[in-house]
């Protein structure tokens, strides 16, 4: 699974929204990171707020290091790539001005 690019996730949100997420740097840490795993207050307040406590709890015990995808998608490197959102009034993983673009 990817995650939006590591703009969004660094610069859309103060850092007190991304909580106890710990984000990996397999570039080295003067290049843009490369996964992120998300820390169960992050989960319970931005990914699971509106679900049971049970779908949380699973969810935190399998949670792991997801890929943020960093690469400009081009044409020529991965074809055409449409982007697609579907919008919830009670999303709070992206805020809906960075699902517009």
């Amino acid at each position: 699974m990817l995650i939006p690019d590591s703009d969004h996730i660094l610069n859309e949100r103060s850092d007190s929204s991304k909580m106890d997420s710990q984000f990996g740097f397999d570039n080295g840490v003067d290049n843009p990171p490369t996964s992120v795993l998300f820390g169960p207050n992050f989960m319970a307040s931005k990914l699971y707020q509106l679900s049971p406590l049970e779908d949380l709890t699973l969810a935190i015990t399998l949670v792991g290091h997801v890929g943020i995808f960093n690469d400009e998608v081009t044409n020529e490197k991965h074809g055409l790539v449409h982007r697609v959102y579907i919008l919830c009034g009670k999303d709070n993983a992206l805020e809906e001005t960075s699902k517009s673009g």
